[in-house]
C-alpha cells in the first residue's frame, strides 16, 4: 500500500491517511480518488466501510467521478460510514471504489484485515 496523507485538510483532531493503490475491477478504466481512507482517531474501536458507489458518496456535493470531481471533506462529512464511525466512537478505515464488484471487495478484505491487525 502507498498511504500519503493530504496536503491539508480542515480535520485536526485525528489523522487521515489516504491510498489510491487498490484493487480495481477492470471495467474501471479512469479509478476515483480517495478509494481508501483511514482516519486515525486514537479509539481502541475500528468502523471497516468497504463498499463502491453508494459507499464513496457518488453524487453528493462535489463528488462526481465521472466528471473527476473530488471532495474528501464532503466524502468525511456526508457518507454514511465516517459518520458512522463518529456516533460510534471508532477510528474509520474505508475501501469504496465506484464501480466495484463484491468479488473484488472480498478480494480486497484479506488485505486489508491482514493490515489493519
Amino acid at each position: 500500500m502507498n498511504w500519503y496523507q493530504p496536503v491539508k485538510h480542515k480535520y485536526k483532531s485525528f489523522d487521515i491517511w489516504l491510498n489510491d493503490e487498490n484493487i480495481k475491477p477492470e471495467w474501471v478504466t479512469d479509478p476515483a480518488k480517495y478509494t481508501e481512507i483511514h482516519s486515525r482517531t486514537g479509539n481502541k474501536d475500528l468502523f471497516l466501510n468497504i463498499g463502491e458507489s453508494w459507499t464513496y458518496g457518488e453524487n453528493i456535493r462535489n463528488i462526481k467521478t465521472g466528471l473527476r470531481e473530488y471532495s474528501l471533506p464532503n466524502m468525511l462529512d456526508y457518507t454514511f460510514g465516517p459518520r458512522m464511525s463518529k456516533r460510534l466512537n471508532a477510528d474509520f478505515y474505508q475501501y469504496a471504489v465506484p464501480g466495484n464488484c463484491n468479488g473484488y471487495m472480498f478480494l480486497e478484505l484479506k488485505r486489508i484485515l491482514k493490515y489493519i491487525n
